[in-house]
């Protein structure tokens, strides 16, 4: 009887695991509602850039952190955004030289964004963590050369433009 309940629970946790669609590099390709884009949209973030990870901050943008000197953190964050309302989100090791490849969409993490009046931003993004498919949202709005989250908690991370050679970014068309 133990045996048989054992074996219940197990296949009941590994049957939670995300068994759709995969890039070829391993990261989710789920199909998501994607944000629609209005006519009046001020569309601000610029398509031919890429933001980085730049500070995290707790209740105001004021109480920040930079994201660098979290030395528990191996990697890099950035944000590429594509035309079609797509955003890709990837994860590049800290001590990697960059190259052109780091900058494919299909080692992206998969999300779509939406630009709505006065520069504010949302975005959702598609992740895996304990085995389970999870979209992330996040709320924000663009400030010169950076975009802000802020989550319903008031924690949040500041983007900032960063400079690559263009030929970094150019000619990818996202996967999702």
């Amino acid at each position: 009887m133990v045996k048989n309940v054992l074996i219940s629970i197990l296949f009941s946790i590994s049957s939670c695991c995300y068994t759709g669609r995969y890039s070829e590099y391993g990261y989710p390709r789920k199909s998501i509602s994607s944000y629609k884009q209005l006519n009046n949209s001020t569309a601000k973030i610029d398509t031919t850039i890429i933001y980085k990870l730049d500070a995290r901050f707790i209740n105001t943008v004021s109480n920040y952190y930079k994201k660098e000197d979290e030395s528990e953190y191996p990697n890099f964050i950035y944000l590429k955004y594509y035309a079609k309302n797509k955003v890709g989100l990837f994860i590049i090791d800290k001590l990697k030289v960059l190259e052109r490849d780091d900058f494919n969409p299909k080692k992206a993490k998969m999300g779509y964004f939406f630009e709505y009046e006065n520069g504010n931003i949302k975005q959702k993004i598609s992740t895996i963590g304990d085995c389970t498919l999870y979209i992330s949202k996040h709320m924000g709005y663009t400030n010169n050369d950076s975009i802000v989250f802020i989550d319903k908690n008031l924690y949040g991370d500041i983007y900032k433009k960063v400079q690559l050679p263009k030929e970094f970014l150019e000619n990818w068309q996202p996967d999702w």
